[in-house]
């Protein structure tokens, strides 16, 4: 009877491929038509790099981007977003094939039911589902990881004619135009390439593929902004993390701090984030955007060369204090969510997409209990899932397989430089979500494991 129970319960994790999507492709639809999706600031400077892309469209961007297009974001996920007529459905539905895909990479690493247990933990993730219904390229950005660890387990067993070094260097060139941070992967893509060398011509056109859209873009941002970088932006986000976030400032005497004081009215500037600040600089018409933007690139490095164990301390707390932090979102939008009233977009060209095709005050209002009770949970249910995601990584790169070995480089390396380079920001994390999800799923099977053989 025993075995027999067994047995019914093995065949049912085999049927998860379906029973997901027979389950969620409704629930998605269901999200789509009566919650719509929600936006932030940032939505909108997705969608007009892509208006410009797609039409020449220039949508200015205060206080530099009057007349030229804004590069803090790569390309992709803006013009994803615009082919797409329903942004919250279309993320659901990666979030579901995210899930399936670590459902196949735990079920050849484990077994079935932990390749259910670890799938149903990636869905459950704090924010997950809630990042699918906003326009934010968080959850794209994770299917390409989740794509490239797919990919990356087969590259490592036995390359095929689809699963190669080369194509990993398509998918990270196209994951680091949807998110910059992410560039660290082209980087072990191309190492990888030295290792597993291409052979055949679609390996070398995948190669070519991938290395070909980073130059686009980088030529494309010179042409823009007269910097060979992907982003004019890059300085900024630095100084956020040094400067406004840990505090640190290099000596007054240094020219470069001069150069700060010559345009900041009081030392009180030093501690607003670069998005306000960066207006005192605006004033001075004869400084281009790369100027001004080296200008912070120069002061925080400066910064870290003076206090170079703070900004170390800094680094290490910010990987432990991340994961407790709220994702960012619109408290008006859930407000108006939890009043059932139906709101527009700020993006005035396509202002249907934010608001519910139907209005159904049941799924409105609990849409707003979910995100405030989200947001109450995520400092306890964040760092709890950090804590076993970092003792599954740290276990698996001690005795785990070498695919397993390198997930935990990736994880952790990507853990330490959005804590070294990025401010305290909860949506960071949620990329790497399915690497969160596989190294929970790999603590929680060794803890049983170990607790079986401890009660034989």
């Amino acid at each position: 009877m025993w075995r027999q129970g067994t047995n019914m319960k093995h065949c049912k994790a085999k049927l998860f491929p379906f029973l997901l999507f027979l389950i969620g492709l409704p629930l998605a639809f269901f999200l789509s038509l009566t919650v719509g999706v929600m936006e932030t600031p940032d939505s909108y400077l997705y969608y007009i790099l892509a208006g410009y892309l797609r039409f020449g469209h220039i949508g200015w961007v205060a206080p530099f981007n009057w007349n030229k297009p804004q590069t803090l974001f790569g390309p992709v996920y803006g013009l994803f977003g615009s082919f797409v007529t329903d942004p919250g459905f279309f993320q659901l539905v990666l979030l579901l094939l995210g899930s399936l895909l670590i459902y196949v990479i735990l079920k050849k690493l484990l077994n079935t039911r932990w390749a259910v247990i670890g799938a149903l933990i990636f869905l459950l993730l704090p924010f997950n589902i809630i990042y699918s219904m906003m326009i934010m390229s968080e959850i794209l950005t994770g299917f390409w990881m989740v794509l490239f660890i797919t990919v990356l387990y087969f590259v490592l067993k036995k390359p095929t004619w689809w699963a190669n070094a080369s194509m990993l260097v398509l998918i990270s060139s196209i994951m680091t135009l949807t998110r910059y941070a992410y560039g660290l992967l082209f980087i072990l893509s191309i190492i990888l390439c030295f290792i597993f060398v291409p052979k055949k011509w679609f390996e070398y056109l995948f190669l070519t593929a991938g290395i070909g859209l980073l130059i686009w873009w980088v030529l494309f941002n010179h042409q823009t902004n007269g910097v060979w970088s992907l982003s004019v932006v890059s300085g900024r986000h630095l100084y956020n993390n040094v400067v406004y976030d840990a505090k640190l400032l290099p000596p007054d005497n240094l020219p470069i701090v001069q150069t700060f004081y010559k345009y900041f009215p009081t030392p009180q500037a030093f501690i607003e984030p670069w998005w306000v600040n960066q207006n005192f600089f605006a004033v001075d018409k004869s400084l281009p955007e790369w100027k001004i933007d080296s200008y912070y690139a120069q002061l925080s490095f400066a910064a870290i060369r003076y206090h170079p164990i703070a900004y170390l301390w800094h680094t290490v707390t910010n990987v432990v204090i991340l994961p407790t932090q709220v994702p960012y979102y619109e408290q008006k939008l859930v407000t108006s969510y939890a009043s059932c009233d139906p709101h527009e977009c700020l993006v005035p060209w396509i202002p249907i997409i934010c608001q519910p095709r139907i209005r159904f005050c049941p799924a409105q209002t609990g849409w707003a209990k979910f995100i405030t009770v989200s947001s109450r949970a995520q400092p306890i249910i964040g760092w709890i899932c950090f804590l076993l995601a970092i003792i599954g990584a740290v276990h698996a790169f001690v005795r785990g397989t070498k695919y397993l070995k390198v997930l935990a480089i990736i994880f952790l390396g990507m853990c330490i430089s959005q804590a070294g380079l990025e401010i305290k920001e909860g949506r960071f994390l949620i990329p790497l979500y399915p690497l969160y999800a596989i190294f929970i799923a790999f603590t929680l099977y060794t803890a049983f494991s170990v607790y079986k053989k401890s009660m034989v």
